[in-house]
């Protein structure tokens, strides 16, 4: 995570400098926010709450997330003494047009799938720098992919496996839409009320109700404009670099994905009871004991962790990618 630093001068701080500098008014008792919206069962909802942490740690860094209730577990939020829900609401909208002016999104255009060289050159030119938004950057870039796994044409970047568009859908041409035009009333909406699918695309295809059989539907879903929650795949972008891509025997793994035996590939995630922080929390998303999916062992309920989900990564003959319901296997 970023580090808390603040610019000395305000008013002449820029990006996620900017963000660090406001300044709140304090009350007397502790805030804990519960995130009504979101089901611990759901990916996307899973990745927004994971988002809000991250977003609020850039402004308290003492933030937390922990679980509460049974399933379905919902996501609550802790926070300093003072901190008032309106006050985390302001400062993820500006965390989220923030991110969206890194640059990464300036460098690569609308589609992270660049040439390995390029993202080599723009990380070893973030690597020489030590501002906020340089190492925000860079934390992406550990997230998005990695030079040396190329695709199968040997071109161009093998991104993550949260990459899960195709065709004219461009990854960060969706993603800087989402960032850029979410509002406070779409994060209240996504965080706090009942998901109502009232929002135009763009969507990041992580949420399990998105996917679209043929089959099932009385006419051809291509033709129907699918409906989103915007706040919660803007917020799920913000999750991206808790999952970082590492190069494992040549093939690129994305922290939080395994693949079975069957070559079948899953998102596996952790309900957690105590609240963690966002340092904390990558460490126990890389736990290797989740990596034994479907059989994950009984001894990380001795570390607070009270159910793990998996929800199958499916992609399309078009190379749309899509999340599965989910299944509770611990």
């Amino acid at each position: 995570m970023v580090g808390a630093r603040l610019a000395r001068n305000p008013s002449t701080a820029s990006g996620l400098d900017a963000v660090r500098c406001r300044t709140i008014k304090s009350s007397d008792a502790p805030m804990k926010l519960p995130l009504l919206a979101l089901n611990g069962a759901e990916p996307l909802a899973f990745l927004a709450a994971l988002g809000t942490l991250r977003g609020t740690a850039t402004r308290w860094p003492s933030a937390r997330l922990s679980w509460t209730g049974e399933a379905p577990f919902q996501p609550l939020l802790e926070l300093p003494d003072g901190v008032t829900e309106e006050a985390v609401i302001e400062n993820l909208v500006l965390v989220l047009h923030a991110t969206e002016k890194l640059e990464f999104f300036t460098r690569f255009g609308s589609e992270v799938k660049v040439s390995p060289g390029e993202y080599r050159k723009l990380f070893d030119d973030l690597a020489g720098k030590e501002d906020e938004d340089s190492l925000a950057a860079l934390e992406y870039l550990y997230a998005l992919g990695n030079e040396m796994v190329p695709d199968r044409s040997g071109k161009k970047l093998k991104p993550t496996a949260w990459h899960m568009t195709a065709g004219q859908q461009q990854f960060l041409e969706m993603a800087g839409i989402l960032l850029r035009e979410t509002t406070a009333e779409h994060l209240r909406a996504a965080l706090l009320k009942p998901w109502e699918y009232v929002d135009p695309p763009p969507s990041m295809r992580w949420d399990t109700s998105g996917e679209r059989l043929y089959a099932l539907e009385a006419r051809n879903p291509s033709s129907v404009q699918i409906r989103t929650v915007r706040g919660a795949n803007a917020l799920g972008f913000l999750a991206l670099p808790f999952f970082p891509v590492s190069v494992v025997n040549g093939r690129l793994q994305t922290r939080g994905f395994i693949r079975t035996h069957e070559r079948r590939d899953f998102l596996v995630w952790p309900i957690w009871r105590p609240g963690l922080t966002s340092q904390v929390i990558p460490l126990l998303l890389g736990d290797s004991r989740l990596a034994q999916s479907p059989t994950i062992p009984t001894s990380l309920i001795v570390s607070g962790v009270a159910a793990v989900y998996r929800s199958e990564r499916s992609i399309n003959d078009h190379g749309y990618g899509t999340l599965r319901p989910s299944e509770q296997i611990l």
